[in-house]
């Protein structure tokens, strides 16, 4: 009886730490997308962002309702590049489609945007040096619950 309980303090560890080794694995690309929306909101303006993430690969849709400029709408696809997602956003404004580079930092459960000089190539504007973009410590998205689908 002695042996056998032995045995069993030996092996249930083990057991116990390949089952959380199993359950704690990171997401692979056949895994479910996961889904997160933020919001930033001022008593004049608003911006709301719903992406899915797949590994690196993220799509998603924004919406930007800016005083005194058309609100644009559209969808975007990019690519987290450590806390940075980098992303093609085509969106409408003024019955016109366009395309331009975005950039948003991952803070803890908020995305920050970021800008910096943009030039335009085959019809598209995208950031000059992306390393050199910079945060807009006033345009913070909080993330929030995205409802129901």
């Amino acid at each position: 009886m002695k042996a056998c309980v032995s045995t069993s303090l030996r092996v249930l560890p083990a057991l116990a730490l390949m089952l959380y080794a199993a359950c704690s694995g990171s997401r692979t690309e056949g895994s479910e997308a996961t889904v997160s929306c933020y919001s930033y909101a001022t008593p004049d303006d608003s911006i709301m962002l719903r992406l899915s993430q797949r590994g690196d690969a993220v799509e998603g849709e924004l919406t930007y309702y800016l005083k005194e400029k058309d609100a644009n709408r559209g969808t975007l696809e990019g690519t987290m590049h450590n806390d940075t997602l980098f992303a093609e956003y085509t969106f409408q404004s003024e019955g016109v489609t366009s395309v331009r580079e975005i950039a948003f930092i991952r803070r803890g459960n908020a995305l920050v945007e970021a800008f910096g000089e943009v030039e335009e190539r085959d019809g598209k504007f995208v950031f000059i040096d992306r390393s050199l973009i910079t945060p807009n410590e006033n345009v913070i998205l909080r993330q929030i619950d995205c409802g129901p689908e």
